[in-house]
């Protein structure tokens, strides 16, 4: 598509979404043709995945384009490279491994009313494996879908576990920044997994949160002496409530980041987590699940997002009531500014594998942006 931002290569196969009436027919047609062969190891009917004790041990691996490419949820061994390869190739492709211990609240998802951020969801999952096989094993017919996330800030609503981000880590550790929000109650499980996994957050956090943390206040200037490397200095998180947000939308339409200076394009690790700057890209996994919450997540969307910033929504086809609420709050309140909705397909049986699970009918993935502020590509300033 010629207006498709640089800092997004859309497969060839990408169906922009003009009316969502149709749109719906499409993907839960789509759906039952596609289908799906079977959820991922220990996941639920619902799509959440269970462990033991609340405790997942997620190991992927991500393979060279030969090889297969798999996401596991076990306590297997890491080791056993497939035997026949020539010590050549090893050291040009190796397959790289990613492990994310998540701990989840199954009590809060079975008990609390209206609580799905307590538990690791498929769609999460699925969507890492793919958006880490295409960076790390890129090809001319199967580029990173969002080329700068290493070098971006991306805000990433409805955290939950917080399992998407720190997957993603060997993408943005080094360069980038990634802010995760949720509702408040929510955090504390996010601060947990992020301690548990090596990373610590900066921005202030809520006197409540604090108190699910143990009382501990973590904010950019009180950090514990002589932090090891694996404290990644780009970690935010920060409450965020669709509900305020739509409020706040509804009170003054419109983006918080109208003017093209706001774009975050030389945005300082080091910033607040309140996000000054517009985020480079905001993501959404498997955020679309109550009807009364969809519009309030698109408002979100919309609010949050700066003239530059490319939004990727991904979730699991199961209420189609959800799925409408939240396509037409989208499609239409963002017509005015002159958002681009597209679905992200892939055409033929070879791209599908390599999308993987995400490219299943059970799922959805959507990107969006404004096109009137992107300049040809051939124009676009070394700074970028």
């Amino acid at each position: 598509m010629s207006s498709t931002p640089w800092t997004l290569c859309l497969p060839a196969s990408a169906v922009p979404v003009d009316d969502v009436d149709e749109e719906l027919f499409l993907i839960y047609t789509r759906k039952l043709q596609l289908g799906a062969p079977g959820g991922a190891a220990g996941s639920t009917a619902l799509g959440y995945l269970e462990g033991r004790d609340g405790v997942l041990d997620v190991q992927l691996t991500i393979a060279p384009p030969l090889s297969s490419s798999t996401g596991t949820v076990t306590d297997a061994n890491r080791g056993g490279r497939r035997a026949g390869r020539t010590k050549a190739a090893k050291e040009q492709k190796k397959e790289v491994l990613v492990g994310v211990e998540v701990h989840q609240s199954l009590d809060a998802l079975r008990h609390r009313k209206g609580d799905t951020g307590s538990v690791l969801w498929r769609t999460s999952l699925h969507l890492a494996q793919y958006l880490l096989q295409s960076h790390h094993f890129p090809s001319p017919s199967h580029p990173p879908l969002l080329p700068l996330l290493g070098a971006s800030m991306t805000l990433e609503l409805g955290s939950g576990t917080g399992f998407l981000g720190l997957a993603l880590r060997s993408i943005w550790a080094e360069r980038g920044r990634w802010v995760f929000s949720d509702q408040a109650e929510n955090l504390g499980l996010v601060v947990r997994n992020l301690r548990v996994n090596g990373a610590r957050p900066l921005g202030r956090i809520s006197a409540a949160l604090a108190a699910a943390n143990g009382g501990k206040m973590y904010n950019s200037k009180r950090m514990a002496p002589n932090p090891p490397p694996s404290w990644y200095p780009a970690t935010h998180v920060m409450e965020l409530d669709w509900l305020a947000e739509a409020a706040a939308w509804d009170a003054q339409p419109g983006s918080l980041y109208s003017l093209p200076s706001s774009s975050s394009h030389s945005h300082s690790r080091s910033a607040p987590a309140s996000l000054i700057n517009a985020p480079d890209y905001i993501l959404a996994a498997d955020c679309i699940y109550n009807p009364s919450l969809s519009a309030p997540l698109a408002k979100t969307i919309l609010r949050r997002a700066g003239p530059h910033t490319v939004v990727v929504v991904a979730c699991e086809l199961r209420d189609e009531a959800a799925v409408e609420e939240f396509l037409r709050a989208w499609v239409e309140l963002g017509e005015k500014d002159g958002w681009k909705v597209v679905r992200i397909e892939w055409g033929g049986e070879e791209e599908r594998e390599a999308a993987g699970r995400i490219a299943e009918g059970t799922f959805a993935l959507w990107a969006g942006w404004q096109p009137k502020a992107w300049p040809p590509r051939e124009e676009r300033p070394t700074n970028w």
